[in-house]
């Protein structure tokens, strides 16, 4: 969970900038694809849970309640293929 918290903050602090996996032996094509296969396992393990939320004086909204639970997962399966958020330059 920590892990979490810290992606969450870099991504915070970084305000506008662009972030992007990189690992120094892949190519493109490469990084698509593990990061296709992570957000796939992801959506496996988290899949789309609609959640209600009731706004005070206007109309209820859904949201996707597993979206911040995938998108960690994802983030951890790039991180264990040995990839790390850095800014694109």
């Amino acid at each position: 969970m920590k892990a979490e918290r810290l992606i969450l903050v870099s991504l915070l602090l970084s305000g506008c900038t662009t972030l992007t996996w990189m690992r120094p032996d892949t190519n493109a094509e490469q990084t698509q694809q593990d990061g296709a296969e992570c957000r796939i396992g992801a959506y496996g393990k988290y899949p789309y849970k609609e959640v209600v939320v009731e706004h005070e004086h206007s109309a209820t909204t859904t949201e996707d309640g597993n979206e911040m639970l995938r998108d960690a997962e994802a983030s951890y399966c790039m991180r264990t293929k040995g990839y790390t958020l850095q800014s694109a330059r």
